[in-house]
């Protein structure tokens, strides 16, 4: 094809191309015009907007990590966003932060891996930063045409060891000082802690993935433990056990001065509320079951509960009151047994509650399912006799 230049030709269809190589790859980019000055003016621009020599790059490494970071957006989950956004801000944009896109070689990628080996970091959590640097990288290519040269980096190798467990007086110490804090990274690592939820699934955990009959309703769930009746369901549903609300507390606690012995149960110790009105409770979100039964209680007696109104779980709730820091409500079959620990039935007649197991709609069960309901229902008796 005859040619005006060295990269602009005169295609057999009539038009005009002008093309030009991106650097560090054998691909090429195109674009075309009616005549020879609209293909060289549109070739032009395209160079002045992906210009692909190094010596004219003026963008930081950062810069580039930005522009990348807001493509992955509209890309991936927001748990997966949220895991990003840590790494970048915590560690990768922090060592990278004075460099130019051009000057990050594999050697200072090295050292970044090393240093952050160095500090402590497993090789999971490093690897997964190498990860994200080497997808900068390749993203930075694909968009401007700069030469990858990260692709050789390689991941660090995962070493397997046995897991450091907290001991139970670790986990109290954590506990207290986490629950004497009220920022959303203390809050987020308590429920970790209890829950066993990864990072990733509580950054996107939202109040609505808690409404457990709704789930079933829809199909999301295999199984779930409720409240009996349930409001929503009218099928699928099996009695499992009748559970007792209790107050937590402990044995020096003040309110223990007002607890009486049980007529039918003389080791248990039952409170009226009223008795209760002069001290702290910890009361959890009252779109649970024991939240708003336990503030319900409280209002029928005529008590203005003092202390902390949280959106903390029952497990974490009952966590605080065995640790003396309030009073709290529990469930009988969450009890744990201690010689410090008491729990207190509500009134002589005490407060009780029906759960079920609930199954979606249709005949299939799955087997994990039905194992765990089974596990449940081995379970059910002695949780109560504890």
């Amino acid at each position: 094809m005859p040619k005006k230049e060295s990269n602009i030709y005169h295609r057999n269809d009539g038009r005009w191309e002008g093309r030009f190589h991106i650097s560090g790859t054998k691909k090429y980019k195109s674009v075309y015009g009616k005549t020879y000055s609209e293909a060289k003016e549109k070739l032009h621009k395209l160079q002045g907007e992906n210009s692909i020599s190094e010596s004219k790059c003026r963008l930081s490494f950062n810069d580039i990590a930005q522009k990348w970071f807001a493509y992955e957006k509209s890309k991936v989950k927001a748990s997966t966003l949220c895991c990003y956004k840590n790494k970048l801000d915590n560690h990768i944009m922090p060592f990278f932060s004075i460099k130019k896109y051009t000057d990050v070689s594999v050697d200072v990628v090295e050292k970044f891996k090393k240093q952050k080996l160095f500090e402590g970091f497993s090789s999971k959590y490093v690897s997964d930063m190498t990860v994200i640097i080497k997808s900068i990288a390749k993203w930075a290519n694909k968009i401007y045409g700069y030469a990858n040269k990260l692709s050789s980096v390689e991941l660090p190798k995962a070493k397997r060891k046995k897991p450091d467990l907290l001991s139970e007086r670790e986990q109290a110490v954590i506990q207290n000082y986490l629950f004497n804090r009220s920022d959303n990274t203390s809050l987020g690592i308590l429920l970790s802690a209890f829950t066993g939820i990864r990072i990733g699934e509580l950054c996107a955990l939202k109040w609505n993935d808690i409404d457990l009959e709704n789930k079933i309703l829809e199909g999301l769930l295999d199984l779930a433990l409720i409240a009996a009746p349930p409001v929503r369901i009218k099928h699928g549903v099996d009695f499992l056990m009748r559970d007792e609300i209790m107050i937590a507390t402990t044995a020096d606690h003040p309110v223990m001065a007002f607890a009486k012995p049980c007529e039918s149960e003389p080791e248990q110790m039952w409170i009226d509320l009223k008795d209760t009105a002069p001290f702290e409770y910890i009361l959890g979100p009252p779109s649970t079951v024991l939240g708003r039964t336990g503030r319900r209680s409280l209002r029928e007696a005529g008590v203005e509960p003092l202390g902390l109104d949280t959106y903390l779980s029952a497990s974490f709730a009952a966590a605080m009151a065995r640790e003396g820091v309030g009073l709290a409500f529990t469930y009988r079959s969450c009890r744990i047994m201690r010689d410090e620990f008491r729990y207190l039935r509500i009134g002589k007649d005490g407060i009780f509650l029906d759960l079920a197991l609930a199954w979606p709609a249709g005949k299939y069960r799955s087997r994990a399912a039905m194992a765990l309901a089974k596990l449940f229902q081995e379970m059910a008796p002695e949780l109560l006799r504890r």
